[in-house]
């Protein structure tokens, strides 16, 4: 039961968990049957214990399927998902992060920056280095005890290892042949924490030799607090509130733009916005990259409000402004060349 509840809260945490979850709950399956297979009642506590944690983790992750069905469509863990499985049922294709393209440099500067400011947040980079340098102090454990005068962890191969290997070979592939971009990929981390951890062991050794230690209580406390500081800002913002306020006012007002009762299909690149309307949506993010100047098959467009392309569908007799709650947020424009018939 402990291990289909914590396989549902990983699924939760980061959607595509799941994979992970999956895979788990494949090799949970493989070794009962190892450890079972010489008893004569092995096929009855594989079924009961197999039950009992495919049991309690769908229990955990059951009121978010239905959440995001009821939302998007599909019972899925992470509303971000969608797009690849819309775009692999569509085509039949995988989705593909979309790709760089040339750009000034004082641009490539700023993106640099946001994807630093991004991989800091979530210090994918850092623990991914740390597990490097874990391994690699795990291999050099089975010649020698000490690297630079710091105790190394024990080397060798331990069975753990090939567990592990595994699901990370098996979640590349599952994203890799449905939803391939980066930062799916980045779940695998969790499963190289022990070398993290080892890695840090360490190092901590190593500043102690060099009468270095006190830098290891102030990183904690800033660590700590730079956590803290992360909750707070986010519990703090009101943008939050003001986008599920607009998305179900969207929601509330689905008859103005599919009077025909169908559900609204929304042009949207605000997703927080859209996703609480329980439209369907054309994603701006979907290659080739959609543009709603030439598409006539979407009912309304959610576009944010410092979005560059505003004064342009202002002056397009096509698209009326629809008055909302908190413009600052977004703005809504009915697509009038839209066939109720299509």
């Amino acid at each position: 039961m402990l291990f289909g509840v914590s396989l549902g809260g990983m699924s939760l945490a980061r959607g595509e968990g799941i994979a992970l979850a999956g895979l788990l709950l494949v090799l949970f399956v493989a070794e009962l049957w190892r450890k079972h297979r010489a008893s004569g009642r092995w096929r009855k506590s594989l079924f009961r214990l197999t039950a009992i944690a495919a049991f309690s983790f769908l229990a955990v992750i059951a009121p978010r399927l239905w959440q995001n069905y009821c939302a998007v469509g599909f019972p899925s863990t992470d509303d971000r998902l969608v797009i690849g499985l819309r775009q692999r049922l569509a085509t039949g294709t995988p989705y593909r992060a979309p790709a760089g393209s040339a750009a000034p440099l004082r641009e490539r500067f700023e993106y640099a920056g946001k994807v630093a400011g991004d991989n800091l947040r979530g210090a994918y980079e850092p623990y991914f280095a740390l597990a490097v340098l874990g391994i690699i102090l795990t291999a050099a454990g089975v010649r020698r005890r000490t690297l630079f005068g710091a105790a190394l962890p024990p080397g060798g191969w331990r069975a753990e290892y090939g567990v592990l290997a595994a699901l990370m070979a098996g979640a590349f592939l599952i994203f890799f042949f449905s939803v391939s971009a980066y930062r799916y990929y980045t779940v695998n981390l969790i499963y190289l924490m022990m070398f993290t951890m080892y890695a840090l062991s360490w190092l901590l050794e190593l500043l102690k030799r060099h009468r270095a230690g006190f830098l290891v209580p102030a990183g904690v406390a800033l660590l700590i607090c730079g956590n803290f500081w992360n909750v707070w800002t986010f519990l703090a913002e009101e943008e939050p509130r003001r986008e599920y306020e607009l998305g179900s006012w969207l929601r509330s007002q689905s008859g103005l733009f599919a009077p025909d009762g169908r559900r609204p299909v929304a042009f949207s690149g605000d997703v927080v916005v859209w996703y609480f309307t329980g439209f369907d949506r054309i994603n701006e993010i979907e290659k080739p990259k959609p543009d709603f100047f030439n598409r006539r098959d979407y009912d309304l467009i959610i576009l944010d409000a410092e979005d560059g392309r505003l004064d342009r569908v202002l002056s397009t007799p096509d698209f009326e402004e629809v008055p909302g709650p908190h413009p600052d947020i977004a703005r809504i424009f009915r697509n009038r060349n839209r066939s109720f018939h299509e």
